[in-house]
């Protein structure tokens, strides 16, 4: 497939800024209105071939309303340059070619296999499997970090693509001149909420904010009602809630 498809949307109906999201683009062919066989063809799980490019970059740059689902190979960047334009792997987990793309720099920008799969997600987890390794591998030997912050996957037999993006940050924050309050008692709630932030892997996005949550439900409550009590001072009990979050998955509602 060589067509370059492109969405666009309002940023916000993407998402959560900072998470992962999936985007799938199913092209009709004179079958306006026929949504039911666009979703034949999405659901489809006979065995048929997929191509999987992941884009590489120095940090997760991903920015505006436009997002690339089929990205140009050479558009990436990495810490690792590459003569020769692209070259081919074999894996011995993998049978087929690993194939490496770079940018006008000679630095790896892509990375792209073909396989054979039942669906889209079976396809970006034969990706995963093959490719990861690889990159360990590589940012091991190198000394040096190797991220990858987009994956498409373009079922070739239907043409439908779709790609997985860290869902960029729509908003902007004002500040006003004057004095900055830092509270020193709440210096690592800030310090890991930015690191959640700006951390690229869910698992350590949620590490972060559990080490919040642990700190201000235990040490620091605890700490606060002590120094309350050795002053005389009585403090109501702190009710600790799950706020409403329309991001919130309906299964998981019922433990609010």
């Amino acid at each position: 497939m060589t067509e370059k498809n492109t969405a666009q949307a309002p940023q916000f109906s993407l998402g959560t800024p900072g998470l992962i999201t999936k985007v799938a683009v199913v092209p009709h062919f004179g079958e306006k209105g026929n949504d039911s066989h666009s979703s034949q063809r999405l659901n489809d799980l006979s065995s048929r071939e997929f191509r999987v490019s992941g884009r590489l970059a120095i940090s997760n740059e991903i920015k505006g309303t436009n997002i690339n689902i089929n990205f140009d190979e050479r558009s990436g960047d990495s810490l690792l340059t590459l003569s020769g334009g692209t070259a081919k792997f074999r894996s011995t987990i993998f049978d087929g070619d690993i194939m490496l793309f770079t940018n006008s720099e000679n630095r790896i920008s892509a990375i792209q296999i073909d396989c054979t799969a039942k669906s889209i997600t079976e396809a970006h987890s034969t990706f995963n499997k093959v490719v990861s390794p690889m990159l360990d591998h590589l940012s091991y030997i190198g000394k040096i970090p190797l991220q990858i912050v987009q994956v498409t996957v373009v079922d070739q037999m239907h043409k439908i693509s779709s790609t997985e993006i860290i869902t960029p940050y729509y908003l902007t924050t004002t500040l006003n001149h004057g004095t900055v309050n830092i509270f020193p008692m709440l210096e690592p709630v800030y310090a890991l909420y930015r690191e959640s932030r700006n951390a690229q892997s869910p698992f350590y996005k949620f590490l972060c904010l559990y080490k919040i949550l642990e700190g201000l439900l235990k040490t620091l409550r605890s700490k606060i009602y002590k120094e309350a009590k050795g002053k005389n001072v009585t403090l109501p009990p702190l009710l600790a809630k799950v706020p409403i979050i329309s991001d919130i998955p309906e299964d998981q509602k019922k433990y609010i």
